[in-house]
């Protein structure tokens, strides 16, 4: 389950990056109450450069994996700080990220 939950996570973090209000912060949380997972995207800024749109964000995700062989402790603690821009087909291509 917890692989799946990364990819919720992920592809509620493309949508919300869609979603958001140009020249405004932010703020998206998800939960999965089958297993307790996790995770919040904000949108601290997001603004035009370079004729891009773009965004600067931090993400957390809290995922507890059902086996714990994906990881060492089983447990995804993690946040991340960074900057995504849209690229012109419209896809989001992170820039900037600092774990």
């Amino acid at each position: 389950m917890g692989m799946g939950d990364r990819t919720v996570h992920s592809q509620m973090f493309i949508d919300h990056l869609n979603g958001m209000p140009s020249g405004k912060s932010s703020y998206l949380l998800w939960h999965n109450p089958k297993n307790g997972n996790h995770g919040d995207i904000k949108v601290t800024r997001s603004y035009i450069k370079n004729g891009f749109k773009c965004a600067d964000y931090t993400s957390t995700v809290n995922i507890k994996d059902q086996f714990p062989i994906y990881s060492m402790s089983g447990i995804d603690r993690s946040t991340e700080f960074g900057t995504a821009c849209m690229l012109p087909d419209g896809r989001w291509k992170v820039i900037e990220r600092v774990l």
